[in-house]
């Protein structure tokens, strides 16, 4: 297990030549590997405590089962990482890139974020505890299925001044006052719970709460007509919350929202071939658009997907009574709509509409 103390950048240089960028089992301790490159690193059980780390590049590596604790993170580019089952314990992170970030599974407790850029982020089943960030940037981000909880004896943790523009929040826990103030403007909420939950000094305009319990503004069911009228209003509301994400956004979101529970494995152990994990697969490798929906449409057998078809090699979704289609080309193409008796005089070319720049 190499280890590399203080004052030993160059030994750990020299030897990052040597492992051709592949770290194993590292322990890096009261290190300043400031400024050092290691661009599309892979690293694995690595532990870097009590390290500075301030303007190293990361940029596009790997980490699997890595801790940073104790580390000071300031314009540090970890944009396009992928993290898995790692641990920020006690770290400060200052105008750090983390944009693009796919983390699964990972932790993050008592750490301080301050004006970091985690645009267009993928969190998926992590827990965040007790941090404290302010006027951090998670616009386009995907939280799914990940738990954020602040102690009240914590004092000012939790989000304070957080941009979440189409940042969409999926089956996510909320314990205690995590967005401390500021705004939540074009987030989207589903299915989401919040416990102990503050909103007096948290501003929601255009934000979408959809079944959750806790959230400022819940819908109510109710019975016969006025149910189904209800459940329309919810995914017309899911889809002006869609409407504007770009590609790799909605592709993610789909994957999450409509992956239907893995029942438990057959005594022999053996997984079905249609699990979530190879859905996922499956939509990540999609061509285009049309090959997405085509393949959801077969996969899942969910009503959701009844408003969307595929025909001649386009994806059209039925708003109400009017029919669109969701063109798969390159951007600023206008939608092009069914013929209809009453149609209205069609948009301005320069309007790209509803769906318009979804090229994946």
């Amino acid at each position: 297990m190499p280890v590399f103390p203080a004052r030993s950048l160059p030994v750990l240089l020299h030897e990052w030549e040597l492992v051709k960028g592949e770290a194993v089992g590292w322990q890096i301790i009261s290190n300043d590997v400031s400024g050092a490159s290691f661009p599309q690193g892979e690293w694995r059980d690595v532990a870097f405590r009590e390290s500075i780390l301030n303007e190293a590049i990361f940029s596009g590596g790997a980490f699997q089962n890595c801790e940073f604790f104790r580390c000071s993170m300031q314009r540090l580019f970890l944009d396009r990482t992928r993290m898995t089952e790692t641990v920020l314990d006690a770290c400060v992170l200052t105008r750090t890139s983390l944009e693009g970030v796919r983390a699964d599974q990972g932790i993050i407790r008592r750490c301080v974020l301050n004006s970091n850029n985690a645009r267009n982020a993928r969190l998926n089943a992590c827990f965040l505890e007790d941090f404290e960030s302010w006027k951090t940037r998670f616009d386009g981000s995907v939280f799914y299925r990940c738990r954020f909880r602040v102690s009240p004896e914590e004092g000012v943790a939790g989000f304070h001044q957080a941009s979440f523009g189409k940042a969409l929040f999926i089956q996510c826990s909320f314990e205690g006052d995590v967005f401390r103030e500021g705004t939540l403007e074009g987030a989207c909420f589903i299915q989401c719970s919040f416990n102990r939950q503050s909103w007096e000094y948290v501003s929601q305009e255009n934000t979408i709460f959809w079944e959750c319990e806790g959230g400022p503004n819940l819908h109510c069911s109710v019975s016969g007509h006025g149910r189904k009228n209800g459940m329309e209003r919810k995914k017309e509301e899911l889809l002006a919350a869609l409407e504007d994400l770009d590609a790799e956004s909605l592709r993610d979101a789909l994957a999450m929202m409509l992956v239907e529970e893995v029942q438990d494995p057959a005594i022999h152990g053996t997984v079905p071939e249609n699990t979530p994990d190879s859905l996922g697969r499956d939509i990540t490798q999609a061509r285009d658009f049309p090959s997405l929906f085509r393949l959801l449409k077969t996969r899942l057998n969910l009503k959701e997907l009844d408003q969307f078809s595929v025909d001649g090699g386009s994806v059209w979704v039925t708003i109400g009574s009017r029919k669109h289609e969701i063109t798969p080309g390159e951007g600023n193409v206008p939608v092009r709509k069914t013929p209809e008796p009453t149609a209205t005089a069609p948009r301005p070319s320069g309007d790209a509409g509803r769906f318009s720049n979804l090229e994946l």
